[in-house]
């Protein structure tokens, strides 16, 4: 009996096999023929753009990684979308699939960023049209980026506090002008310059103020007159400072980056100038090397700086410019003169070297006279 029980457990349990193994092989075509579609069905038939205006379709479509006739890839159209958004010129991007017969149709519908028409400025006197386009650099035709903005205020700003407007202010007013247009207004209002109220210089000893100040545009307010604080003059005054020191000898003279302080009702500006001056400067030896023309001692007649004499940074510009002209006048333009200082701290004296290269001469192949109308070219030859 136990046997005949064991038969049909096993005949049981074969059919059961043999129905579940049918079933499977069902399902597993199903699932075949189900795949097999789908992959047919996921086959890019068609992408479309829409939404372009002033960008050209050929434009975006160099822009998409996705081609007719791939097999769709969510990834790959994620890439595009970024791709389009990169490119600056959208603002919004929606991909839509549609299956149709064969594949799938992929439409890119892009909103463009409106187009600049115009760039206009009101309430500017100090700086001209011309110059703040220059400044703002948006050209009509190109796209409106409001992220550029804040940058461009920015550049203005600076150039008018570099004019001394310290308080200027500017507003933008973006104004359509059209389908997907508009106009920008940058409205200026320049403000009040400060006036200079004290100028102070500090850690000077072998110069005195009087003599410093001198020297300087940038002057305090006095009983009888108000200057407005101008940047560029002031910069020019730090140029003047730090030359007049290298002028008296102090070639390790610095100044530190100036203090500019206003006044709570931002009316009046205080303006510092700190100096570490180092030791003075005599000349001490000079020599010239390299391509000479002349023996060395020729030169060294001519020079307008003499060994035991204070340096001055004037008479040594004089003399490079003398080394230049003596090539030049022996046909080597383009000679090159580089001086080498060598200072010695202890005995206060600094060592010029002149470095020359003469290069090779130069020859005049033609002379052309234009313009004149009266004259003959051999008479003004």
């Amino acid at each position: 009996m136990g046997r005949r029980c064991l038969k049909a457990d096993l005949r049981g349990t074969e059919g059961n096999y043999l129905k579940f193994s049918i079933k499977l092989g069902v399902m597993i075509l199903a699932g075949w023929l189900l795949l097999s579609g789908a992959a047919r069905a996921e086959v890019i038939t068609s992408i479309e753009i829409k939404g372009n205006r002033a960008l050209a379709e050929e434009t975006v479509r160099s822009l998409i990684g996705s081609k007719v006739g791939e097999t769709y890839s969510p990834d790959r159209v994620s890439d595009d979308v970024r791709a389009i958004y990169a490119s600056g010129f959208v603002k919004d991007v929606v991909v839509e699939r549609e299956f149709v017969a064969g594949g799938i149709a992929l439409i890119y519908t892009i909103v463009e960023k409106p187009i600049v028409r115009e760039v206009k400025f009101e309430g500017h006197k100090a700086i001209n049209e011309d110059d703040l386009k220059g400044i703002v650099d948006i050209k009509p035709r190109s796209v409106y980026d409001p992220a550029k903005l804040a940058e461009i205020k920015g550049k203005l700003l600076s150039e008018y506090a570099k004019r001394g407007h310290l308080m200027a202010r500017v507003d933008l007013e973006v104004r359509p002008a059209g389908p997907n247009q508009v106009d920008l207004i940058f409205k200026i209002d320049e403000g009040k310059k400060p006036v200079v109220s004290q100028v102070e210089i500090y850690g000077n000893e072998a110069i005195d103020d009087r003599k410093l100040k001198q020297r300087m545009v940038t002057k305090a307010e006095g009983p009888f007159t108000a200057k407005p604080y101008g940047q560029e003059d002031f910069l020019r005054d730090l140029y003047m400072l730090d030359f007049y020191y290298q002028d008296n000898g102090y070639i390790e003279a610095q100044l530190s980056s100036p203090e500019k302080l206003l006044t709570p009702d931002r009316q009046n500006i205080l303006l510092g100038v700190g100096v570490s001056e180092g030791p003075q400067y005599r000349v001490g030896k000079i020599s010239v090397e390299g391509d000479l023309l002349v023996p060395e001692a020729d030169l060294l007649k001519r020079f307008e700086l003499k060994p035991g004499e204070v340096f001055r940074r004037s008479l040594f510009l004089r003399d490079r410019q003398f080394l230049l002209d003596h090539y030049g006048a022996q046909g080597y333009a383009l000679a090159e003169v580089e001086p080498e200082l060598k200072p010695d701290r202890e005995k206060r004296l600094v060592d010029i070297v002149w470095h020359t290269r003469k290069g090779s001469k130069v020859y005049i192949q033609r002379i052309t006279v234009t313009g004149n109308s009266r004259t003959y070219d051999k008479v003004i030859r």
